[in-house]
């Protein structure tokens, strides 16, 4: 048996259940369980603690599980929970996540829990939660080369480490799209109830987009706020069934917040930032919620500068319990069918019906399908899509194969003769500098990347192993793509993702010959600025 490697830069496939029983111990420390399985405090061999999260066996084809992997192993922020490894070994499936000592967020917001008696976080922590989480949502809605949306933001997947910051975790239910797509299509829904924007059960409110997660952030804010669940039947007056209606109807009368622990100016002000944010975040028409880039921008500023949206709220639910038929309702009246999970009776799944054809297709399985066509880079329109993806099920032996193909889902390490080889003995120079020369290579897919060739150095390669290790770490639109390495002898390469327009320099000095008009517009110019900042 293969024991199971340290604390890893990148997620690691290939982990033997059996590394999974060593590594916690042979599951002895529970840290908590749900529908999809249970989690297990372990520890890697260098003593680094990590949490493994053990699915329950299926004999489904590992949409759902591919599509967690695949979404968070493109993810490196501060917001956004570390994935160390994987394990798909048959019917057994884990994930091992970072440990993270203080758990999920909703022990500490809700005053009833018995582990919480005295609402411990204070308001300015809950402030930083709040920012954290916004720009953690804004990462991925924005940040990444490919727009994820999460679609189950709420406070039970939100993780906490030693000194609380927030960590978005379980991307279960995750979809992957283009960044310049702004409405998703799906054939179904999927989430948790309570915390689902209304368009995702009925489109009669609007399209699906990174709007949706932002009206789930809203509906969490406000648990955050009130130290409660958003709908409570169990409070004296009905007027307080429905917490946002509340706490809105309080704004708008310019009355005191009414809420506990707030000690001085700054705490009400943050709030009150909170409050008015999560009423924009939670507007019915998606259009008039703000992008997570607003969010952050608006808690991070001037209390002045925020108004009272408009109401937004449909009306106050009747005092009786939230149940999945109030989800249902809407599903039905468009021919579809929901049904609850067993395990976890405020999550649904829905099936809608299309041309008489029930198509069972959960929004994991989609972001699933638009993985695999990124990856492989198959050209399909919309129509063959939804025809592929009917008459291909993806079955085990193709999700290993897909594990395959990703490896280690990090950088790869070339051999001196495959840079050779992709450069074609280095027949295209894009460049030169100090450090070496630069040439366009040509992967075996097809997709051109810019390899970097050093110049021979005798060292022993720490200062370019530090470059290599820095870079791999990093995930973000604006940071170029590191795709690979060779360190081999004297040897040392890095091969990145191949820009078309080159530099910046050749478009901005108006005496280069090859940029006489000095061709970048203002519009350009102020939008590529922005994207450095």
């Amino acid at each position: 048996m293969n024991s199971p490697r340290a604390c890893w830069a990148y997620p690691r496939a290939g982990l033997g259940y059996s590394d999974i029983k060593t590594i916690t111990n042979y599951f002895k420390d529970k840290l908590g369980q749900g529908g999809y399985g249970s989690v297990y405090k372990g520890k890697l061999q260098d003593g680094c603690f990590v949490a493994v999260k053990v699915l329950k066996e299926s004999k489904g084809n590992g949409e759902e599980f591919i599509n967690e992997v695949a979404s968070i192993s493109r993810t490196s922020h501060v917001n956004i929970v570390t994935l160390k490894g994987f394990c798909f070994e048959g019917s057994k499936r884990a994930l091992v996540y970072e440990f993270l000592p203080n758990g999920s967020l909703e022990k500490f917001i809700y005053k009833g829990n018995t582990s919480n008696v005295d609402h411990q976080l204070g308001w300015e922590t809950l402030y930083k939660i709040a920012v954290g989480i916004a720009r953690g949502l804004e990462y991925l809605h924005r940040g990444c080369n490919t727009q994820i949306l999460h679609f189950d933001i709420k406070p039970h997947n939100i993780l906490l480490d030693e000194n609380f910051c927030p960590k978005i975790s379980d991307f279960g239910l995750a979809k992957i799209c283009p960044r310049e797509k702004s409405i998703i299509s799906t054939l179904g829904a999927r989430g948790t109830i309570g915390y689902i924007a209304p368009e995702v059960f009925c489109r009669n409110f609007g399209g699906v987009s990174h709007k949706s997660d932002v009206y789930s952030y809203g509906m969490m804010v406000f648990e955050m706020v009130g130290g409660r669940k958003n709908i409570d039947v169990n409070v004296d007056c009905t007027s307080e069934i429905y917490f946002p209606h509340w706490i809105y109807k309080r704004l708008e009368l310019d009355e005191e917040l009414g809420l506990q622990g707030l000690l001085n100016e700054a705490d009400q002000e943050g709030a009150r930032k909170m409050i008015l944010v999560s009423l924009w975040c939670i507007q019915n028409d998606p259009s008039n919620r703000p992008p997570m880039s607003r969010v952050v921008e608006m808690l991070e500023g001037s209390l002045d500068s925020l108004q009272i949206p408009p109401k937004p709220f449909l009306s106050s639910p009747p005092r009786s319990p939230v149940d999945s038929s109030t989800v249902m309702s809407s599903c039905h009246a468009r021919g579809g069918q929901c049904e609850v999970q067993k395990e976890d009776k405020d999550k649904f799944y829905c099936f809608e019906s299309t041309d008489n054809e029930k198509s069972a297709t959960s929004s994991a399985g989609i972001g699933v399908l638009m993985v695999i066509i990124c990856c492989f880079k198959r050209q399909f329109s919309s129509i063959q899509i939804i025809k592929f993806w009917k008459k291909e099920t993806l079955i085990h032996k193709s999700v290993e194969a897909f594990l395959k193909n990703h490896g280690p889902l990090g950088i790869r390490r070339y051999s001196y003769s495959d840079i050779k080889t992709m450069t074609n003995s280095f027949k295209d120079k894009l460049g030169q500098g100090g450090y070496g020369g630069v040439y366009k290579g040509k992967l075996q897919d097809g997709r051109f990347v810019a390899v970097k060739v050093l110049k021979e150095l005798k060292g022993d390669g720490e200062e370019f192993i530090n470059e290599v290790a820095g870079i791999s770490r990093t995930s973000h639109v604006n940071i170029v793509t590191l795709k690979g390495f060779c360190f081999e002898g004297s040897n040392r390469a890095l091969i990145y993702e191949f820009l078309g327009n080159g530099s910046l320099e050749k478009f901005i000095y108006k005496g280069n010959a090859s940029n006489s008009d000095h061709q970048l517009g203002w519009k350009t110019l102020y939008k590529i600025a922005v994207g450095i900042a």
